[in-house]
């Protein structure tokens, strides 16, 4: 099932002016070129693993500091997918593992639910480009390998994969 976003072309649109030519992405090189920091944070509750906070002009990303890298890379991409599609309607999101990582297609949730889903699919398409991932996805022989080439869990990639459509292909 397609996640459509709010804005699809603003989406795409953002997106592609993110992209370099190389792989993997550095979430956090993209933030600071945009005047984002960035920084390793011990919080309250174990199940937080990132937050954005936008106050006058300055934006700030906290990432758990107990997260591995893997992780801390897609809830910095994440937190990125609300800087650019949602920060102008909220000034803060504080993101909980659910958050980042449930299954949420099925739609339940609300208007918070949505964003949540869109700053997933964000951090998706800029650490696992759709059309880089279909282009190695037939030469790669395996999730690891693909997911070691982008810098992302296997986890993450397998999900990738499977949303993308790909999984009945080469891989298995």
């Amino acid at each position: 099932m397609a996640i459509t976003t709010q804005g699809d072309s603003k989406f795409s649109e953002i997106l592609s002016s993110l992209k370099s030519d190389g792989i993997p992405i550095d979430p956090i090189k993209v933030a600071r070129e945009h005047g984002i920091s960035v920084k390793n944070a011990k919080f309250y509750r174990d199940d937080i693993s990132g937050m954005i906070s936008k106050k006058d002009d300055e934006v700030l990303i906290l990432v758990n500091v107990d997260e591995p890298p893997y992780r801390k890379r897609f809830t910095i991409a994440h937190e990125l997918g609300h800087y650019f599609l949602h920060l102008d309607e909220q000034n803060e999101f504080v993101d909980t593992s659910i958050n980042l990582f449930r299954d949420s297609s099925n739609g339940e949730g609300g208007p918070v639910r949505a964003k949540e889903i869109e700053a997933n699919k964000f951090a998706a398409e800029l650490l696992m480009p759709e059309s880089k991932v279909s282009a190695l996805y037939k030469d790669v022989k395996s999730i690891s390998d693909l997911a070691r080439i982008f810098n992302v869990s296997e986890d993450a990639m397998s999900i990738r994969i499977a949303r993308l459509g790909l999984e009945d292909e080469v891989l298995k």
